[in-house]
């Protein structure tokens, strides 16, 4: 096998500045090796099943929720990171909202922060969160909502994480200061035990 090394490749005038590469031949390399800007470079999706109740314990900080990313190492110091969090929510009262945390190196960032603010009488209360609301989006209040899961509140973010080649974790939070908050993730207010859903967290990296 041979090896060229050159330090640019561009394509001729005549070609329309096009560099070809012949039908049946293509371009390969290891994982991370070619980095074109708007390509995606690798994807991890993460279902979460864990069951999870949090009542009257959540703060204007955030505590974490089952919601978590495996550890994710980007490829490319520049480039971003496409998070889709889509909880699975059964019948409660959350007062508050969630967050999008980003844990690398011991440091935690939220990131994609709602500059509005979070739910409460001011918009600084919980400032860190991503969205808020006062009821779950499926309290419709009829005989069978407390028996509902919904996958109904998603987040999405672009995250400019600047870490390569330092691993990442994703987590989803939970901020309230309402005092009387309840958030079920993953199974229903009545027959627990008899219901589930799954929380999915999905993360792409892109070049820049």
């Amino acid at each position: 096998m041979s090896s060229l090394t050159v330090q640019n490749i561009q394509g001729s005038a005549s070609s329309s500045n096009t560099i070809n590469v012949a039908s049946g031949h293509k371009i390969s390399g290891a994982a991370g090796s070619l980095n074109v800007s708007g390509t995606c470079v690798q994807i991890a999706v993460k279902n979460i099943a864990t069951k999870q109740v949090i009542n009257n314990a959540a703060n204007a900080t955030g505590v974490d929720t089952v919601i978590v990313s495996d550890a994710f190492t980007p490829k490319f110091a520049d480039s971003k990171i496409f998070i889709a969090i889509h909880p699975a929510i059964g019948f409660g009262n959350p007062n508050g909202g969630f967050g999008i945390k980003r844990t690398t190196g011991g440091v935690d960032t939220f990131i994609q922060k709602n500059p509005v603010g979070s739910y409460s009488g001011s918009a600084n209360d919980i400032p860190n969160s991503y969205m808020s609301f006062d009821e779950d989006p499926i309290a419709g209040h009829t005989s069978h909502t407390p028996y509902a899961i919904g996958t109904v509140t998603d987040m999405y973010a672009l995250d400019t994480h600047g870490t390569a080649p330092a691993s990442i974790v994703y987590t989803m939070t939970f901020h309230s200061v309402a005092g009387n908050e309840i958030l079920r993730l993953n199974q229903p207010m009545t027959n627990p035990t008899m219901g589930f859903s799954q929380s999915v967290i999905i993360l792409q990296e892109w070049c820049s």
